[in-house]
């Protein structure tokens, strides 16, 4: 079986990573991290060389990037979800070989301590925002 040699678009999909940020508009939200659950979806071109090879050093270590988003939580508190998908998604973008990001953050503890009875039906409910952009 012989290999054709064509370039590629691929997706990599990194699900549900839990990270702490500064995040939210009420008071009780400033000096205190929240989780946030983070899905980002990655289009990738890739020529057909790289992944023939087996190279891992010519593509995008999802690793190297999930460290460098998580290192973005400490430059400071963000008000808002759609801020920080844009923040996120500009920041996948500076990687050479990403052509479009899908960003998708949901913020679990939204609606924590929000109501007087603990009860309420939105106990364990999340907010979330998804934002899609395009290499320029």
């Amino acid at each position: 079986m012989t290999n054709i040699k064509q370039d590629a678009l691929f997706s990599i999909h990194l699900k549900q990573i839990c990270l702490d940020w500064p995040i939210g508009v009420y008071a009780q939200e400033y000096g205190r991290m929240q989780p946030i659950l983070l899905d980002i979806e990655l289009d990738l071109s890739l020529p057909a060389e790289t992944y023939l090879a087996d190279d891992y050093t010519q593509t995008l270590c999802y690793d190297t990037l999930t460290r460098e988003i998580e290192s973005m939580a400490k430059q400071g508190h963000v008000k808002l979800l759609e801020t920080l998908a844009n923040k996120i998604a500009d920041h996948c973008l500076t990687k050479k070989l990403v052509k479009n990001v899908r960003i998708l953050i949901n913020k679990p503890e939204a609606f924590k301590g929000r109501f007087q009875n603990d009860d309420y039906h939105l106990k364990g409910a999340m907010v979330g925002v998804s934002l899609t952009k395009a290499a320029s």
